[in-house]
């Protein structure tokens, strides 16, 4: 009987520790599901939670979305702010022109004195919002764009150049510089020309359609070229007739040494008004010896920091007028053989900026002027230093530019 018992006992002692022991894992197994699902949940969750915070602040998202309409909004407005001001800007003008103040006049009345500021940026007339800084071209027939304000591409010095042109430069007959880098198929060669050398400036040579001997050479980068030195830059371009270089912008240059020394065949310059010498400090021998050149347009010229101006315009011989009434002198030391054989020369108008103080060398300044008069008549007899370059006793004519 006590085996007996003692067996009964452990028979139900065993059949209670295998049940205890199998809900305790199938509580485990229910506990290590419901962690999977929780977690499983979390992580969707997080995606969902992902997607919508995506769906609202992400570049495509809601928020970016309305911004981007609002924005666009805002364009779409000031795009027809300037488009009204322009119509009404043109139609009050006999030509159909549209002057800068006329433009500006129509736009205050539109957004009140001060919202806009009408410009000139790169030959290109622009509307500026103060408040968005947001820009807008409008082209000569009176469209309207967009304009974002980007550094212009830089071009390699002037001497530099020069050498890069090598022989070429005595068979190139007209220059051309542009506001892009559209290389035509027809190209004969090309050159980069950057002061980088990063493409970002090209030079192209095109066979001259007229003269198979000769070249048409044009430089070109987007929105046009700046240059920092001009020294040298189409010395010696024997061959060359024509120069167009309104997309040249000079506004950090120095020196315009020797720029068009040489160039006998030059007929015409179109220069103004992008040929900016507001740094300039030397105008040497920037024209001499263009003997074929009939005008120079020096009108907006800023010469107050110029210090040499020896041989400027020398023997510049079919030159009848210059119109240097906005040539500031003040800091000029040495201006020797300025205007030295220049032989149809009549006329040299100045003004009240006109000043020698500072002048110690102006050798041989009018010799050969024959055709000249100002205030007197040229005479080999009289001086032809800085002693006769004035209004009121001297070669001079006066102009008054107030």
């Amino acid at each position: 009987m006590r085996i007996s018992n003692n067996l009964s006992l452990k028979i139900v002692t065993s059949s209670f520790d295998n049940k205890g022991h199998e809900k305790e894992k199938i509580n485990e197994k229910q506990r290590g599901i419901t962690l999977i699902v929780l977690v499983i949940t979390i992580i969707i969750l997080l995606i969902l939670a992902g997607i919508t915070i995506g769906a609202i602040t992400g570049e495509n998202g809601i928020i970016g979305n309305a911004g981007n309409a609002k924005e666009e909004t805002e364009i779409a407005n000031e795009k027809e702010i300037v488009n009204t001001a322009t119509v009404q800007a043109m139609g009050n003008n006999k030509y159909g022109n549209i002057e800068e103040d006329k433009l500006q006049e129509q736009l205050d009345k539109i957004t009140d004195t001060g919202k806009t500021n009408v410009q000139i940026i790169r030959r290109k007339l622009i509307v500026e919002f103060t408040d968005s800084h947001r820009m807008y071209r409008i082209d000569e027939n009176g469209n309207v764009f967009e304009y974002v304000y980007a550094e212009l591409p830089i071009m390699e010095n002037g001497s530099a150049f020069n050498n890069r042109m090598g022989d070429y430069k005595t068979k190139i007959l007209t220059v051309t510089v542009l506001d892009n880098i559209n290389i035509p198929e027809n190209v004969y060669k090309i050159f980069d020309v950057s002061k980088n050398q990063d493409e970002t400036v090209k030079a192209w040579l095109i066979t001259n359609s007229e003269n198979a001997d000769m070249y048409d050479l044009y430089i070109g980068g987007e929105e046009g070229v700046e240059i920092e030195n001009c020294s040298d830059m189409f010395r010696e371009f024997s061959g060359c007739t024509n120069i167009n270089i309104e997309n040249l912008y000079t506004e950090k240059v120095q020196t315009f040494d020797n720029m068009f020394n040489g160039d006998a065949k030059l007929l015409e310059l179109i220069a103004s008004p992008t040929l900016v010498t507001s740094k300039a400090t030397s105008l040497q021998y920037m024209f001499y010896l263009c003997t074929k050149l009939k005008s120079i347009d020096t009108n907006q010229w800023d010469t107050s920091n110029v210090i040499n101006m020896f041989g400027t315009f020398r023997m510049c011989q079919n030159i009848e007028v210059f119109d240097l009434s906005n040539f500031d002198t003040s800091k000029v030391v040495y201006i020797d053989y300025l205007f030295q054989h220049c032989q149809k020369l009549k006329t040299i108008y100045v003004s009240n900026k006109w000043n020698n103080n500072k002048v110690t060398s102006s050798y041989n300044m009018f010799q050969g002027c024959t055709a000249l008069k100002g205030a007197i008549s040229f005479n080999t007899a009289n001086a032809n230093d800085i002693t006769l370059a004035n209004y009121e006793t001297g070669y001079f004519t006066f102009k008054n530019i107030e």
